[in-house]
């Protein structure tokens, strides 16, 4: 009306956004204000919250006005407001209330569980303040700029910090694990950034901390501090049972179960370069070289993996440690690079072998592109490392690198990765692992070792381990959706996406039971967490999908598969081949021919003073299985990568495949409630391909729908007699041969 301004001053796109042509006036304007209402049975229109009170957190998009909504129908609240705030470079939600006169005194621990009666997780808040009242506006509104911030409240309000010895204790470590502190002894330790990895390393600070057994399932089922501080108090001064890791220089260390495994993989030629593990980075502004090499030298020294050779003795395998880490740094010059080529060098230095004998397991070069622009290819070897080793190479060799320019000296390790797997024999001859050992024995028993797939090709009698990779991508809406699910059924996005992977391999193939296997981190023991080695171990996820029941009975099923494998994960896998004796054959993985894993959001990072640095993709061109599935986190989506074997698969059927995956997420995510057997697994469009256009056989040519099929062979008889018609058993008929034989055919019926 007459009455609306004409804008905010000076700026024109606010302006533009908030006041719109008014479609029922003439010629007039309106001011959306934000707010979203409804009107009710009875003619009054009932204001429901705000439309800019969406927020998007750790992948779910949340409306803040519903939580307020669900909050306000508890009897103690009398105003509330949610909001997602950043502390200490976390998002979080945060509850702020008034109470009631009769609710004055109620525990904000009652209005959490009230939320949780009728929100999913994710939507409950971290921290819940009480306020005298909600500080409004002039104009009647929540003046959200004038809540208090949680620090605040943190040291002085109500927000409920650590209160004994225990909970401190736990609070110190889960600030170590995320990183910040804006939780407190309600927050949920998955809904405050933690997740299945950081709850492995949770476990093991635990167990060091308070000298008691802990399993990753109880980690699942007391999430918060306040309930693992009374899981802990029960059972402290309880011991683990588990003897220490002790350092023994005395003897050369035998090999751990992987490694002996990789050894022999690294006998098969086709196998040697396969298990390389390589890194790139480009590098803008004034490398130092000698700075570089120190830092090399330093990491070598610091960890005794990277320098370990691997010798016979009295018939056995065993560790040798080599003084040595010269040679390590291979210098190209911008002359050598002009002449060779950066892709030529670079695959050229991927796939030079390693002496493993003479401890040449890690190696680095930096290629000059011009004075200003260096690559740094930094290559190791599986059998001295792991996934979880790449990110303390990056770490350790940013700081040593620092420290040569003036940074500080890194603490020493406490044990190394011999002594680990001294400690490791140790306990297998003494019986530690033998109650591990029954529980694979017992929970694989009669699973079936070989999950039959379509394969476009024979299998080779050996495998030559070459690869391709293809990649597709789930929506952020789509993960949202069954995430949301997944979160009220208590499982995580690995247990969720495995499970959904499992659904799509049992659609392929026909069978309901078989096995995946999965990398462990097997670093449950805290003293172990910085030590560069081959710690990952294989682990076997049994699936069993049943096409009457639903999804949440097949995530339910995996789920506990899931926990039951994070707490005996240090189980060796070729300790569980001996034990469970499969027919072995070279051209297949043993018990499993299809891998699965789940990358968390922390990404390898090299961060080197006063240089620019971007990490460089490599192209993959090895499989170590029939098909491996990687799943990451990418801007709120779930990013795909499914490497097959090129021995095995054609591009086309690896694909159709990605795309299936991607079709029965989505339908998953709208409906999980129905029969994973009736799921479809086809896209809109290829079923409008496979029923349709492949279906189009109508043909009107010229004078072809008026014929019968004699009369179309004779037509083609005519003008191509000696053209193949048939082929049988090796045996080739032309259109001519044919035409005489059906003839005769005739004329002796004709006879009868």
């Amino acid at each position: 009306g007459v009455g609306l301004a004409r804008g905010y001053h000076g700026k024109a796109a606010l302006t533009a956004e908030r006041f719109v042509p008014d479609p029922y006036g003439d010629g007039g304007r309106l001011y959306r204000t934000g707010d979203i209402s409804r009107y009710r049975a009875d003619g009054v229109i009932e204001y429901l919250g705000r439309e800019d009170g969406q927020v998007k957190l750790r992948g779910f998009r949340i409306e803040l006005g519903e939580i307020e909504t669900v909050l306000k129908q508890h009897a103690s609240v009398q105003a509330c407001v949610v909001i997602a705030a950043d502390v200490h470079g976390e998002t979080c939600l945060l509850a702020y209330v008034t109470l009631t006169e009769a609710g004055k005194d109620t525990d904000t621990a009652r209005l959490r569980e009230f939320l949780r009666l009728a929100l999913p997780e994710f939507m409950v808040p971290g921290a819940f303040i009480v306020l005298p009242e909600i500080p409004l506006s002039a104009n009647g509104k929540v003046d959200r700029k004038a809540l208090p911030s949680l620090e605040f409240e943190m040291t002085g309000g109500t927000f409920e910090p650590p209160e004994n010895p225990v909970q401190q204790r736990i609070a110190a470590i889960w600030q170590q694990l995320l990183k910040h502190e804006a939780f407190g002894i309600h927050s949920d330790f998955f809904l405050v950034g933690g997740h299945s990895l950081l709850a492995l390393r949770l476990v093991a600070l635990l167990v060091d901390a308070f000298n008691t057994e802990l399993s990753v399932e109880q980690i699942f089922d007391h999430a918060t501090v306040a309930r693992q501080a009374s899981l802990l108090a029960q059972a402290e001064g309880q011991e683990n049972g588990w003897p220490p890791i002790r350092t023994d220089v005395s003897s050369l260390a035998p090999l751990s179960f992987s490694q002996e495994r990789l050894w022999f993989m690294n006998t098969l030629e086709a196998a040697q370069t396969v298990y390389h593990i390589p890194l790139a980075f480009h590098l803008r502004g004034a490398l130092n070289i000698s700075a570089l090499e120190q830092a090399l030298h330093g990491l070598a020294v610091r960890q005794p993996a990277l320098r370990t050779g691997f010798v016979e003795q009295d018939g056995q395998l065993r560790q040798q440690l080599f003084e040595s880490a010269a040679d390590r740094l291979k210098v190209y010059t911008k002359a050598a690079v002009q002449k060779h080529g950066l892709g030529q060098i670079l695959q050229a230095e991927i796939d030079s072998p390693f002496d493993l004998q003479h401890g040449r397991v890690f190696k680095a070069a930096v290629l000059w592109v011009d004075n200003a622009h260096s690559l740094l290819l930094l290559v190791i070897h599986h059998i001295v490392a792991d996934g979880w080793s790449v990110d303390i190479l990056l770490k350790e060799l940013s700081g040593l690198y620092s420290r040569h320019l003036g940074g500080p000296q890194p603490a020493a390790l406490p044990v190394s990765y011999a002594d680990f797997c001294r400690w490791q024999r140790q306990l297998m001859t003494d019986g530690w692992f033998q109650a591990a050992e029954d529980y694979w024995l017992t929970h694989l028993q009669g699973a079936a070792t070989h999950l039959e797939l379509s394969y476009d090709k024979s299998r080779p009698a050996l495998p030559s381990f070459r690869g391709a990779m293809q990649y597709a991508v789930i929506d952020a809406d789509t993960r949202t959706a069954l995430q949301t699910y997944a979160t009220q059924q208590g499982a995580t996005a690995f247990m969720t996406l495995l499970a959904v992977f499992g659904l799509v391999l049992y659609r392929y193939s026909g069978q309901s039971d078989f096995l995946v296997g999965t990398p462990m981190a097997n670093r449950k023991r805290a003293e172990i967490h910085d030590v560069i080695g081959l710690f990952v171990n294989t682990v076997l996820m049994r699936i069993k999908p049943d096409p009457d029941q639903n999804f949440g009975h097949l995530l339910a099923a995996v789920r506990q598969t899931a926990i039951g494998a994070y707490q005996h994960q240090h189980y060796p896998f070729e300790r569980l081949v001996e034990a469970l004796q499969p027919v072995r054959d070279l051209a297949a993985m043993p018990l499993f021919q299809v891998m699965f894993v789940y990358q968390e959001q922390n990404s390898p990072v090299l961060a080197l003073p006063g240089l620019s640095v971007e990490p460089v993709v490599l192209p993959s061109a090895v499989a170590k299985c029939d098909l491996s599935l990687y799943v990451g986190e990418q801007d709120g989506q779930w990013s795909l990568a499914l490497e097959y074997s090129t021995d095995l698969f054609q591009e086309a059927t690896v694909r159709q495949l990605l795309d299936v995956l991607v079709t029965v997420t989505t339908e998953l995510a709208q409906d999980p409630h129905g029969p994973i057997g009736r799921i479809r697994l086809l896209s809109d469009a290829e079923q409008q391909r496979c029923l349709h256009d492949w279906n189009a056989t109508d043909y009107d040519g010229d004078g072809f729908a008026r014929e019968n099929i004699p009369g179309l062979l004779t037509r083609q008889a005519q003008q191509t007699p000696d053209h193949p018609a048939l082929i049988f058993n090796g045996a080739t008929l032309s259109y001519g041969e044919l035409e005489c034989r059906a003839n005769r055919l005739a004329h002796y019926l004709q006879k009868q």
